[in-house]
């Protein structure tokens, strides 16, 4: 009676998901969600995956079909004031507020009863823009003859690289 009581409740845990793929910029702010069918209280957790390390836990909260207010429990230095986790009746969210390079992994969420279910997650990768400084000098029989200075330019690489030289 217990085990069938017990895969009852495990059934009712379900975690619906796709996998998706961001890219961000530092400083924005970035949402991430996960859409599960709980019709039983559970716990909701979001974790973080880098390449080639092991998932570390972000922050998990209580789930009651009653959305009664609860209280997000924040791990491995992970806070309120930059990471917010909200709960809906079908879904959970996780907002990252002013993304940093640092932020970039893999993150997917879990939801527990009896037993684990992990989403596919989203990979959020925040590229940062890149500041050249570049002098562009063209020497003749040891004379200087023209000096360019491009101070912070601002360069985003994609599928082919440009160059520009004034002279």
């Amino acid at each position: 009676m217990v085990l069938l009581f017990l895969w009852l409740i495990s059934g009712f845990l379900q975690v619906m998901f796709t996998i998706a793929s961001i890219q961000a910029h530092p400083g924005q702010n970035v949402t991430m969600w996960c859409p599960h069918n709980i019709h039983v209280s559970g716990y909701l957790y979001w974790f973080k995956q880098t390449d080639g390390a092991v998932p570390i836990t972000i922050v998990y909260m209580i789930y009651t079909e009653s959305l009664q207010e609860a209280k997000p429990n924040y791990f491995n230095n992970f806070t309120k004031d930059h990471m917010v986790m909200d709960q809906f009746s079908q879904s959970t969210s996780l907002t990252i507020k002013q993304v940093k390079i640092s932020d970039s992994g893999f993150y997917f969420c879990g939801v527990t009863g009896y037993n684990m279910k992990f989403g596919n997650g989203t990979k959020l990768q925040v590229k940062g823009n890149l500041s050249l400084s570049v002098t562009i000098q063209n020497i003749t029989k040891n004379k200087l003859r023209n000096t360019h200075i491009c101070n912070s330019a601002s360069i985003q690489f994609r599928r082919f690289i440009y160059i520009a030289v004034w002279i």
